[in-house]
């Protein structure tokens, strides 16, 4: 996980190597995933993006403007 801080925003992102699960293959995913982070982002005026990486794995990504997150906190 990369926490940066611009002037005008703050951004979070999450990367994985794309092995998956290995200790618990059985155990079924709760939440509601991508969509939710996706709709939480927006809920705060952030961007949000998703995808595979070029190498393998995963990334995501949430950037919050600091102008709002400063008025909500």
């Amino acid at each position: 996980m990369r926490l940066t801080r611009q002037q005008d925003k703050i951004t979070v992102e999450v990367t994985d190597d794309g092995r998956g699960l290995t200790n618990q293959p059985d155990e079924k995913p709760s939440g509601h995933g991508l969509i939710g982070i996706r709709e939480g982002v927006a809920m705060y005026g952030g961007e949000f993006s998703a995808g595979p990486l070029p190498a393998g794995g995963f990334r995501v990504t949430a950037a919050f403007p600091l102008t709002l997150a400063t008025a909500v906190a």
